[in-house]
């Protein structure tokens, strides 16, 4: 001091009236203090007593500052957002400057991701607020930090986050096809390219008329009451909280249904065998028309015939008898039979499906001249021909009659169709015709028949069923009814050798009684197989030594014989393979007379002798 007043002991030296050092030393260092901060100094002088220095300030050296919180962060309509922020809690000198830097977050398959920082204001140390709005998108999570600046260095805070607000969503995507039925639209909803916020609701619109509404959640939905094949305009709208936008419409077409309103066709010109058809197409295609389609069926009643029997018409079956391109509104069946009655349909057909039309419409083909079909067919019985034309003409109009010819002779006008002719000449041709008179004309028929020369006609009552043919002669096949001749006459051999050959044994075993009955026996075997038509029979007893006769009655199955001098009755059954039993000691010579269906077949004398033991069989 300069007036020490005694002895000094020690000075104190008090850095913001705190003790820092004691001691006689003049130079003191003092340590951990902090940056850029005043501070006050005093010596203090002490002897017995002590005095205090004036008060001396001191600024220690700015460092860089530490500590700059966070800024906050507030989202505004526009959008924008107002940043505040606050000193550095240690500025460690004079802020000069404070920076502002910006970076956009990205969610990428769960992760986050950052752009680039941003640089977005250079602010002066005396404002601590920053409304940016530069290139901000809407609800959309930014981050912002603050950077403090002095002499020395910097210190930057932390990232503070920060979402903007919703807006109106952007660029809406109109519905996309989904799938359709003839009545029905399914459409997918697809959010917004910028959807600006939470989609809280999508509005559907089918040609500018709310149909459905839908949460953000559902992205598919169904539009319902509609038109086949019928091209409707949908639209969506997006709304968020902060308001709605409607995306351009999407025209999207319902599916084909069956065609509707189908009318039936209308002749314009009808042929023999072809009508010319027109027709409109149906008032609702319900798709687009690939074909048209006639349909014809016969039906009752057909034109009159007078040789057809009422009520046996049928109806025929429905076929296609036109098929036409979608585009053509006319066509012409063909291959109609002439002459007949056709109920007509319009078969209309879209890939969907096709429809009949209702009702149907009925028209009968012209008349045109008659043709042959087949042939006559021709059975023959001995000396009598049947001839049938049933199913030889196509008569194509209103029958006449037929005319019937036998060796070009006509013999009869009718409107049946078979005719017989009997008591015909055996071995002689004859030539059978028919013609088929109509309203327009008349078409010619003929077959020949062959009868083959042969003495006698074998009923075929007579024979074996299996052995009697009916022939069908075709007009020039003689070489046929030559074979089928000479089979008759071979078949009709065989029956007699077989005949011969069965009286030859029962001659065999039979013991005549005389020669003469023998030799009547012999001439008797050989008489012909048939005997004449006629029924009636003389009475072959009359030469008769013993005047026996054998009568065959039906009665109650029994085989009576009788004679003049004794009678015994013999119950057999009368059937073909059954015998005559004799008593022994008993001579007989009956007559035995064979009858089948009344006729004659063969008659003979038998002996029965009585020299034999027991019963002998015949």
């Amino acid at each position: 001091p300069q007036i020490p007043n005694g002895d000094i002991t020690r000075y104190d030296l008090l850095v913001e009236n705190t003790v820092v050092f004691t001691g006689l030393q003049f130079e003191y260092s003092v340590t951990l203090l902090q940056p850029f901060t005043l501070y006050s100094v005093i010596i203090r002088a002490c002897t017995t007593t002590c005095t205090d220095s004036q008060v001396s300030t001191v600024v220690t050296n700015p460092d860089t500052p530490v500590g700059q919180p966070v800024p906050m962060l507030t989202a505004l309509e526009g959008p924008s957002i107002l940043i505040q922020w606050q000193v550095p809690d240690n500025p460690n000198g004079i802020i000069t400057e404070y920076r502002i830097f910006r970076r956009e977050l990205f969610n990428v398959n769960g992760q986050t991701t950052f752009s680039d920082e941003t640089l977005v204001a250079i602010v002066d140390d005396e404002l601590f607020t920053f409304d940016n709005t530069s290139l901000l998108k809407l609800y959309t999570d930014y981050q912002y930090k603050v950077v403090a600046i002095n002499s020395v260095g910097q210190a930057v805070s932390e990232w503070g986050d920060i979402r903007t607000v919703q807006g109106i969503p952007m660029n809406v995507v109109p519905p996309a096809f989904h799938s359709s039925m003839y009545n029905s639209l399914t459409v997918m909803i697809l959010p917004p390219v910028t959807p600006n916020g939470v989609i809280t609701s999508y509005i559907v619109y089918r040609d500018g008329v709310q149909v459905a509404e839908l949460s953000d959640t559902e992205t598919i939905t169904t539009i319902t009451n509609l038109l086949p094949y019928t091209i409707y305009y949908i639209s969506v709208t997006a709304c968020t909280v902060a308001g709605c936008d409607t995306s351009d419409t999407a025209a999207l077409r319902t599916g084909e249904f069956t065609p509707e309103g189908v009318s039936a066709p209308v002749a314009v010109s009808i042929g023999a065998r072809d009508i010319v058809f027109t027709w409109i197409q149906p008032t609702k295609p319900n798709g687009i028309i690939i074909s048209y389609s006639i349909l014809a069926q016969t039906v009752c009643p057909q034109p009159t015939q007078p040789h057809v029997t009422p009520g046996s018409c049928r109806y025929g079956t429905t076929t296609t008898v036109y098929t036409g391109p979608g585009d053509q509104l006319t066509g012409t069946p063909q291959e109609l039979t002439p002459y007949a009655t056709y109920q007509f349909f319009l078969l209309v057909a879209n890939s969907n499906s096709s429809r009949r039309s209702s009702p149907s419409i009925f028209y009968t083909t012209d008349s045109t001249d008659p043709e042959i079909k087949d042939t006559l067919s021709v059975r023959r019985l001995c000396n009598t021909v049947t001839v049938d034309w049933a199913n030889v003409f196509h008569l194509n109009g209103l029958l006449k009659n037929f005319e019937f010819l036998v060796n070009s002779q006509s013999v009869d006008f009718t409107t049946a169709v078979t005719r017989t002719v009997e008591d015909l000449q055996y071995g002689a041709p004859y030539e059978f015709k028919v013609k088929a008179i109509t309203s327009v004309g008349s078409v010619e028929q003929a077959n020949f028949v062959l009868i083959e020369t042969a003495p006698h006609c074998v009923d075929p009552s007579l024979t074996t069923p299996s052995l009697t043919p009916n022939v069908t002669v075709s007009p020039t096949d003689d070489a046929t009814i030559s074979s089928i001749g000479s089979i008759i006459i071979i078949v009709v051999a065989i029956i007699i050798i077989l005949v011969l050959f069965l009286c030859s044994f029962l001659f065999c075993i039979v013991v005549l009684s005389s020669r003469t009955d023998r030799e009547k026996y012999r001439t008797q075997a050989h008489t012909p197989l048939l005997p004449p038509v006629d029924n009636k029979i003389a009475d072959p007893l009359s030469d008769l030594t013993l005047q026996e006769s054998l009568m065959l009655e039906n009665r109650s199955n029994t085989l009576d014989i009788s004679s003049a001098r004794s009678k015994q009755s013999i119950n057999s059954s009368l059937s073909y393979g059954n015998s005559v039993r004799t008593p022994p000691n008993h001579r007989y010579s009956p007559r035995l007379t064979l009858l089948d269906a009344s006729k004659i077949l063969h008659s003979s004398d038998v002996d029965f002798s009585q020299e034999e033991s027991g019963f002998r069989d015949t």
